[in-house]
């Protein structure tokens, strides 16, 4: 007889055996018991079936079989994470959960919601305060951490759990827990719930630290999304949060906003884009928002810019994607300035280059100026008032006096390439210019006067019927 087999014997050939290997399982037809600790006996009446009894025996290998096919093919992220809890739920019959080392609650079954006890209603994904603050007054609970085997954790409340620690970069990272209403944990508790912790172990160390859609491993996504938002932020907690990753408040900073290249497009797995975004980039960290994905990058610690739009311009032609990348800007309290910045990028670059896959705000600034404020005022009161005149002078002349003053301005001033643009001698272009500066009472040789025509160009065309 060999180890971790199964044997099926009646109670008399048992009998007749002299010693038993260790970790064996046997089903026994008829009555027996059994001094040894280390296998598993279950007896059946001695007239069982034995057809039957194969029968239900092969059907239980085929659920487990199953069931672990199903985990080997999961994907290798956050909802493969999820997936496994889902997938286990039943067949450990008790709730599963994964709690990180900052006890915010990283995935669970769905019965998790019942317990209250364990859900704060203000913060869902993280333990209540006054949990926090017992766990962390438990010296077994940090004990606990170095091991590698399933363990039974008593609790405050005179409660028990089974638990697997998991481990990232040889570093304890978060816990599997399977809860049961009676506590009653058998050996296969043991067992299965270590196969699902080494399953869990080998996702985790291919997942981004960050590329978990719930505050864990620190608070960075929560600092993002209070600068991002309206509602009053804690300065203390950003530095806090910020240091937990090396991150600086007055470090250089970069904002990124990518959506999907057609309207009404979904990303297929935001998740797991964040995480191939966030391996791609050093110190930057990538989060879904609104259907979108935004990513900070920490320039002061991060990537070279030519890395970053090489590497960005593959990721969004594989993607199907598009995006705004605002400037470099000194300090993370000016991120909400940033991701204007990239969204305006976004909008504004897609209009006038519709076949660019992504758009910095450095090209679209005068752009953005002229949008916003036409979006105030009319583009009729913000042009300078001579340039309306002759537009109406043309249209009622039949002149090109606009179009002369334009190529004029744009060739710097120079008469024998304005001519020359224009198709006209040097000396019709300089007597038309007089003639100009005449009808629109327009002085070329005020700095202003120049500034606001040059505007006042720009807005006329960013007004032009598309």
């Amino acid at each position: 007889m060999k180890e971790h087999y199964l044997y099926v014997m009646t109670a008399s050939d048992i009998n007749k055996q002299k010693k038993l290997p260790a970790n064996l399982a046997i089903i026994c037809l008829g009555d027996l018991e059994l001094d040894e600790t280390m296998i598993d006996l279950m007896c059946v009446p001695e007239n069982t079936d034995l057809r039957t009894l194969f029968n239900d025996v092969q059907n239980i290998f085929t659920e487990y079989d199953e069931w672990d096919d199903l985990l080997n093919d999961l994907s290798y992220d956050y909802d493969g994470i999820k997936n496994i809890l889902i997938a286990s739920r039943s067949v450990l019959n008790g709730t599963l959960v994964i709690a990180d080392v900052f006890f915010n609650i990283v995935a669970y079954t769905k019965d998790f919601l019942r317990n209250d006890e364990y859900i704060d209603a203000s913060e869902p994904h993280r333990a209540p305060p006054n949990i926090i603050k017992i766990l962390l007054e438990d010296s077994e609970l940090t004990q606990l951490e170095a091991l590698t085997e399933v363990f039974i954790y008593h609790d405050y409340n005179h409660g028990t759990s089974l638990c697997f620690n998991i481990f990232k970069n040889q570093q304890y990272y978060a816990r599997l827990m399977l809860l049961k209403e009676n506590f009653d944990y058998q050996q296969e508790h043991f067992f299965l719930l270590e196969h699902i912790g080494k399953k869990l172990n080998r996702i985790f160390a291919q997942v981004s630290t960050f590329s978990l859609p719930v505050p864990i491993y620190n608070n960075l996504r929560l600092v993002i999304n209070d600068l991002l938002g309206e509602q009053h932020f804690d300065l203390s907690v950003i530095k806090q949060s910020l240091e937990k990753v090396d991150w600086l408040i007055d470090q250089d900073y970069q904002f990124i906003y990518i959506k999907p290249y057609f309207q009404n497009q979904h990303f297929p797995n935001a998740a797991y884009l964040c995480s191939q975004l966030e391996q791609m980039w050093p110190n930057s960290c990538a989060n879904e928002m609104d259907g979108n994905i935004v990513v900070v990058i920490n320039v002061t610690l991060g990537t070279t810019p030519n890395t970053l739009f090489r590497d960005l311009a593959v990721f969004l032609r594989d993607g199907l994607f598009k995006a705004g990348i605002s400037r470099c800007f000194n300090g993370i309290l000016n991120l909400k300035s940033g991701y204007h910045q990239a969204v305006s990028a976004l909008e504004i670059g897609n209009i006038k280059n519709e076949m660019f896959w992504y758009y910095q705000f450095d090209d679209y600034i005068l752009d953005f100026i002229i949008t916003n404020s036409v979006n105030l005022i009319s583009s009729e009161s913000l042009c300078h008032h001579g340039l309306l005149t002759l537009i109406r002078f043309d249209e009622e002349k039949h002149t090109d006096y606009y179009n002369t003053l334009k190529t004029f301005m744009t060739e710097k001033y120079n008469s024998t390439h304005a001519a020359e643009k224009l198709y006209i001698h040097r000396t019709t272009l300089i007597d038309r210019i007089v003639k100009i500066q005449e009808i629109g009472k327009i002085n070329l040789d005020d700095w202003n006067q120049r500034i606001q025509l040059m505007l006042s160009f720009e807005i006329l065309e960013h007004n032009k019927p598309k």
